[in-house]
């Protein structure tokens, strides 16, 4: 009988696990969609910064600008613009502006662009919960990367607004207990932005040093 019981409990809960698999990619496939159907995005967001064991716990607040492989994001001391071929990082504190051509990006390496699609490939992913905030549903779906030695994290979290399909929150679990998280609190799609916009100009930065 022991043997019968625990044989349905393990049917019984894989289909469970099946069923939120199949229920979080059904998900990730409508917000895809939606997502990439914007000609562009702006929001603004909470980065946090969060390790007890190591008393760190830092907090910024950023703004974001993305148009197809373009984007401009500012955060704290530094202003990242990328017009799709290169990317431009400023610091205020050195005055200096990093060069690095888009081509020599690390394909893992989180960015702007892929913070609101790192769900597209390489991980499994499964529903965690749903609740209802100021009447919309908000479901979180956690995601593990299907080649984890391969990754300096275990787990990602994604909360998404059903009502609106948009992403509002994402939390990425380090390996050395660190955890990084996008609080989106603003969100706008479909805004007219120039390509000027998404360039360098060395001309708002007085005395800028481009290391290249």
């Amino acid at each position: 009988m022991r043997t019968f019981v625990t044989a349905l409990f393990s049917v019984l809960l894989s289909v469970t696990l099946l069923t939120a698999q199949t229920d979080a990619t059904a998900l990730l496939d409508k917000l895809n969609k939606k997502t990439k159907g914007y000609s562009s995005l702006e929001a603004a967001f909470t980065f946090s910064v969060i390790n007890p064991s190591q008393k760190v716990n830092e907090v910024r607040k950023g703004t974001i600008k993305l148009k197809g492989d373009k984007y401009v994001l500012k955060m704290g001391e530094m202003d990242i613009f990328c017009n799709g071929k290169t990317v431009y990082t400023y610091t205020k504190e050195m005055n200096e502006a990093q060069v690095i051509p888009v081509a020599e990006l690390d394909d893992d390496a989180m960015t702007p662009q892929n913070m609101f699609s790192i769900y597209e490939k390489g991980f499994k992913s499964k529903i965690k919960s749903s609740k209802t905030e100021g009447g919309k549903k908000i479901t979180s779906i956690e995601l593990y990367p299907t080649q984890p030695k391969e990754k300096d994290y275990t787990m990602v979290k994604m909360d998404v607004d059903e009502t609106s399909m948009q992403i509002k929150r994402v939390e990425v679990m380090g390996k050395n207990g660190t955890k990084y998280i996008y609080a989106i609190s603003t969100f706008a799609a479909n805004k007219a932005m120039a390509d000027a916009d998404f360039e360098f100009q060395k001309g708002n930065y007085p005395g800028v040093t481009i290391l290249d």
